[in-house]
């Protein structure tokens, strides 16, 4: 295993711990010690994420119906699997039973991970501007437009 793929797959972990993701951090867990996973995921256009990419295919095909037992470690499927009920055998399960149609989606798809949070670091220094409309923006498109409505956010 390469230190890079391995340090990808655990800061992957790591995040999703952080930002109250059990589920993709039990299943980036389980990726670290499977090659064939991290061979498949590797099979994502180059810089797009592959954690990203195979858990979104996985998640797009339970979300399009595919029926597996995996679906109940997905609370927005109705999922309530018990505490300690680990998610990474069924995923792997359905990553087998799926491995083609993920394999399309994981070659043929981007992510676009814009978020209105980003927005959020740009909000102070907004707020030190005069309120007489001193304050003109020019969106090149990184952000999708999310800047240019940075007034409509709510910040706390």
């Amino acid at each position: 295993m390469s230190a890079e793929n391995l340090d990808y797959w655990s800061y992957f972990m790591t995040d999703a711990r952080k930002t109250g993701s059990p589920l993709y951090a039990r299943l980036a867990e389980g990726v670290i010690g499977d090659e064939e996973l991290k061979a498949l995921a590797a099979r994502a256009r180059p810089g797009q994420p592959h954690a990203n990419l195979l858990f979104g295919a996985v998640h797009f095909l339970l979300l399009r119906g595919a029926q597996h037992p995996l679906r109940r470690h997905y609370p927005d499927l109705g999922g309530g699997a018990p505490d300690g009920d680990d998610p990474f055998p069924p995923f792997k399960d359905f990553v087998g039973v799926h491995r083609d149609e993920i394999v399309r989606l994981v070659e043929s798809r981007v992510t676009n991970t814009n978020e209105v949070g980003r927005s959020a670091v740009l909000h102070p220094g907004f707020r030190m501007l005069p309120k007489d409309g001193g304050l003109h923006l020019i969106e090149v498109g990184p952000s999708a437009g999310l800047n240019m409505i940075w007034d409509r956010y709510g910040v706390r």
